[in-house]
């Protein structure tokens, strides 16, 4: 572990000494949502009347503060209350709601069907005191704690997990339809079985063979604007023809993102301009 990070790790121990003061801690900027907040999350998403009492006595009992984490589904207890059967409709990028020993109290639906689909993990909102032992054992652990410990760290510094995000057109989400490993599923209006979400970027091998188109983020499109202009034969024609005939231009740059970002869904009214910059600065150079 670096020396930076160790640090870290140090000034967080030093600053919540034990379970209960880490379980305490407001922890502003850190994501925490009170015992309270986590009950009104459970009503909103149930589709059924809910005893809040009783949610709210079994929320609270696992501690005062959560936090939204991703955990193993193996380290999940869901049969609490009897053999669950998921419907296969369930989103599983909701967060669940787990307890101080990895108990569901939210959400067995969707972790019966990533057990049954073969996802490894899931958001969740973890109770801090939970999170704080676990801190605890990664400090003393071998390596393989080390690398929890470094997830923890991120989560305590704020940070969001990179993911990456593909259209599925052609059939639902399943273990069949898709390549192994996924960590979530969400809706999208251009595609008819929404988005399935990985922690890992596919190959193009993967996305070939299961019909599927990625969907940049933000910090990606600059990457791929310097990418289409770099494969360009014809940069300082194409951008006088844009400045001609703006609509003649679009299209043979509209034509260039297609030809070299095969597999990728792109907002052309928000990456064309970037592409249009990017050659007017390799014109320049």
């Amino acid at each position: 572990m670096s020396s930076g990070r160790a640090g870290k790790l140090r000034r967080l121990m030093q600053r919540y000494g034990s379970a209960q003061e880490f379980a305490s801690a407001r922890l502003s900027g850190y994501g925490a949502k009170s015992a309270n907040a986590i009950v009104g999350i459970i009503d909103a998403a149930s589709r059924t009347r809910l005893d809040l009492n009783r949610v709210r006595q079994e929320v609270r009992a696992h501690g005062k503060w959560y936090f939204l984490h991703r955990v193993a589904v193996s380290e999940l207890n869901y049969r609490t209350h009897g053999k669950v059967v998921p419907s296969g409709s369930e989103d599983l990028s909701r967060p669940i709601v787990i307890g101080l020993r990895g108990e569901v109290l939210d959400g067995r639906h969707r972790v019966a069907l990533a057990v049954q689909t073969g996802v490894q993990s899931l958001p969740a909102y973890v109770p801090a005191e939970r999170l704080y032992r676990q801190l605890v054992e990664a400090r003393e652990g071998d390596d393989m704690s080390r690398e929890l410990l470094e997830e923890r760290l991120e989560l305590l510094e704020g940070r969001k997990a990179v993911v990456y995000e593909y259209g599925v057109s052609l059939r639902p989400v399943s273990f069949a339809t898709v390549p192994k490993g996924y960590i979530g599923t969400s809706r999208h209006p251009e595609f008819r079985h929404g988005l399935v979400i990985y922690d890992r970027k596919l190959s193009r091998r993967e996305q070939d063979s299961h019909h599927l188109v990625w969907l940049p983020g933000r910090k990606d499109l600059p990457r791929l604007a310097t990418k289409i202009v770099k494969g360009m034969d014809y940069v300082r024609e194409t951008l006088e023809e844009y400045d001609m005939d703006r609509a003649s231009g679009e299209a043979v740059i509209e034509w260039e993102i297609r030809d070299k970002l095969p597999g990728v869904h792109l907002s052309l009214k928000v990456f064309v301009p970037m592409v249009v910059r990017e050659m007017r600065k390799q014109r320049t150079t």
